[in-house]
């Protein structure tokens, strides 16, 4: 079974959603949307093997931004990296919904270089 850790975002801020799933459509934000108030869409998803582990990376990398549970909230500056980043790896594609998988490894040293942690 594929496994993902997705990105979300609130149209209109920059809060973000780190989560984890295993649906490879857009079945998360659907049951995500339901419970906000702002309009949601998707940054991008990693196709990964241990979703709870890279997960759990993520929100350690990402630390320095988190809000609340799995909600980050970036800088704009910092929002153009992180799209960037998830559009920039070798290894990405776009799903035939438009969401882009990208490789957590690239996207973690991508990060760490633009960031320095």
């Amino acid at each position: 079974m594929k496994e993902y850790v997705y990105f979300i975002r609130g149209e209109g801020t920059n809060m973000v959603k780190i989560g984890k799933t295993n649906h490879e459509g857009n079945r998360r934000k659907k049951e995500i949307q339901n419970m906000s108030p702002v309009w949601l869409y998707n940054l991008g998803k990693l196709a990964v093997r241990d979703a709870y582990k890279i997960e759990r990376e993520m929100h350690e990398l990402l630390a320095p931004y988190r809000t609340w549970g799995e909600w980050f909230e970036f800088p704009e500056e910092d929002i153009g990296t992180l799209k960037r980043c998830i559009r920039s790896k070798k290894k990405s594609r776009r799903h035939r919904n438009g969401i882009v998988v990208f490789d957590y490894e690239s996207f973690k040293n991508y990060w760490r270089r633009e960031f320095g942690y």
